[in-house]
Order: C-alpha cells, then structure tokens, then sequence
C-alpha cells in the first residue's frame, strides 16, 4: 500500500493513478479533518503518524483501517524556476513563493 503526502493536484493526481495498481491508498492532507475511507483509499489528516511496522496511527491514537504502508510518496508541491530565462525580461512573475507563473495559461512556457 501507499502513503501520498499532500492534498493539493499532484496529489490527487497520483493518488487517483495509484487505486488501480495498490493494494491501499492512504492520502495525508491538511484540509482533512478526520478520517474518511472510500474503497480502498483512505484520506487522513495532520497529525496521523507512520509507525516502522508501516501502520497509521491517527491523531486520536487509534489505527487506521487499512494495509500496512510499503511506500511513501511526497506530492507536496514544488517552485518553477527557470534559470535559462530572465524573468524580468520576458515578463514572468513566479507568484510571492514561486508556485505559480503569471501571465501563462496553465502555468506553461
């Protein structure tokens, strides 16, 4: 089974990928407030915890239902930088923390 860390696309993305091909999906993400299981993905919230035999300890102390985790994927984002261009000179800006670029559809140069 594996274990996503991050809620935002990518995630889900690879989330999504993954229920056909793993025993078990676990998605760790900070909009979820307690534990919800559809199938055979689970969605945990902060604070759950990653024991060495791979169980899922929640918040509340309790296990999560679910197989033991052999994977942890971290899908928790990233920053554009483009150092082969010069962002001032094309126009680019890459947002307060370098998550987004304005002024492209879809983030594409």
């Amino acid at each position: 089974s594996v274990l996503v860390v991050g809620g935002r696309s990518s995630a889900v993305d690879v989330a999504r990928e993954l229920r056909g091909v793993a025993n078990w999906v676990y998605v760790l993400e900070k909009g979820c407030l307690e534990p919800t299981s559809v199938g055979q993905c689970t969605h945990l919230p902060l604070g759950s915890s990653l024991s060495p035999s791979g169980a899922i300890k929640l918040p509340n102390g309790a296990q999560a239902t679910g197989e033991p985790v052999d994977v942890v994927i971290l899908a928790t984002g990233y920053k554009y930088v483009f150092p082969f261009l010069d962002s001032t000179e094309v126009g680019l800006h890459f947002g307060p923390v370098e998550r987004y670029i304005e002024p492209l559809y879809e983030h594409i140069v």
